[in-house]
Parts: structure tokens; sequence; C-alpha cells
């Protein structure tokens, strides 16, 4: 399996805007060939991480420009770039 991993911060007066828009994209995620998973953490007043797991490696980079098209209406809600780190697992408890 392959994870993306994007830490995040965005404006808590706009989080519940923020939720919504994330649930009206979630069919259109769902839908992305490769993609097994979206997560979205929430790890501070205005901070998140979204984990994403995709089949390989190729599936992660087919589905960015994808991912860029659906995604980019969230830069309405962040205060900061993303941080995005990427890599296949080398370990699990789920074996």
């Amino acid at each position: 399996m392959y994870y993306r991993v994007t830490q995040y911060n965005f404006d808590p007066s706009k989080f519940d805007d923020f939720m919504a828009y994330a649930d009206s994209i979630k069919p259109k995620m769902q839908s992305i060939s490769g993609l097994n998973f979206v997560h979205s953490v929430r790890t501070g007043e205005d901070a998140g991480m979204v984990i994403a797991q995709y089949v390989d490696e190729e599936a992660a980079e087919a589905a960015q420009p994808q991912v860029t098209e659906i995604l980019s209406e969230f830069a309405r809600y962040m205060t900061s770039a993303p941080q995005i780190k990427a890599g296949y697992v080398i370990w699990s408890t789920d074996d």
C-alpha cells in the first residue's frame, strides 16, 4: 500500500463550512480509481492532516490531477500551504 499524508492549517471560524464542503465531495473522492480511502484528522484548533491510501504509487500519481481539481475549493479554508509526504508501508500490525 502507498500512503500520502498531507498536513494543513485552516481557519477555525470556517470549520462547519469546511466539513460541509468535505461531505459534499465525498462521492467524487470515492470514485477515484486506485484510492482506497481518505481520512482527515483534526490535530489542533486550526490544524489537521489527511491520510490517503492508494493501491500503489502509480495510482497515487495518476489520481493527482483529479484530486487537485476536487480539492481546489479547499483553498478558501486554508491558512497555509499544505505539507505533503508520501511513501510505501514498510511495517504494519494488520497483516
